[in-house]
């Protein structure tokens, strides 16, 4: 005699894939990262990136972060 097994669905997984890349500077001026500047002289610093997560850009002054979108005066 044959036992019947009960009928079972086949299981069914969802899988969420995130891919990762690793940050890539796409734009930096001064290409260096670094410059000096003379007192009361202006200086814009770009830096721009890609990557996945984005990327988060700041810049540092005497062991001071600061966030990429801000406007500081340095005396």
């Amino acid at each position: 005699m044959h036992k019947t097994l009960p009928y079972r669905l086949p299981y069914v997984y969802t899988l969420c894939v995130s891919a990762v890349v690793a940050p890539s500077i796409t734009e930096l001026v001064p290409e260096s990262g670094w410059t000096e500047v003379v007192e009361g002289d202006r200086l814009e610093l770009t830096c721009r990136a890609t990557g996945k997560p984005d990327p988060v850009i700041s810049w540092t002054h005497r062991r001071h972060q600061f966030d990429a979108d801000v406007i500081i005066f340095i005396f």
